[in-house]
């Protein structure tokens, strides 16, 4: 699966294109850019964007935007996994590969496998998405355990002296 996506010069207000990613960190794109998105499965879901920017310094600061963001949200979960594991393991997993609560750990696989290499006026992206990300991704949340049972109102009647 692939697509192409040619990027305005601006927005229909004006403003620089771009995106907001997660966080609220905002990854700007030149104008006149393009942007080639691929997808394919090999066992997991294989993602490459590649991005032509009009010259060699709006690739430079693109990748040095999207790297900064991987470095921010990198370091968010590596003191996640510190966190959670008392600062004992520092890759925060058990010996299973599992994190210390028991869950696979897919978002510290996907974040691992994020990389961005820049060729002169070119910006690679890639990320490599687990079977077992997407199945907790799009798998239906668990139901909301039933309330309990409120308390039966003390009793009205009044014993007689």
């Amino acid at each position: 699966l692939w697509m192409i996506v040619r990027i305005p010069q601006t927005t229909g207000d004006g403003s620089s294109p771009g995106f907001s990613a997660p966080g609220g960190f905002f990854v700007g794109l030149s104008g006149a850019s393009t942007v080639i998105v691929s997808l394919r499965y090999t066992g997991s879901i294989d993602l490459r964007a590649e991005a032509f920017a009009p010259n060699e310094s709006e690739a430079a600061r693109l990748s040095d935007s999207l790297t900064a963001y991987l470095t921010l949200i990198r370091a968010i979960q590596f003191g996640a996994r510190a966190s959670s594991s008392g600062g004992k393991n520092t890759d925060g997993k058990n010996p299973d590969g599992k994190n210390p609560d028991g869950k696979n750990n897919d978002i510290g696989q996907l974040l691992e496998s994020l990389k961005v290499e820049r060729h002169k006026d070119r910006v690679i992206l890639f990320a490599s998405v687990s079977p077992t990300l997407l199945k907790s991704i799009f798998a239906e949340p668990p139901s909301a355990p039933h309330p309990p049972m409120p308390a039966a109102p003390p009793s009205t009647l009044q014993k007689r002296p």
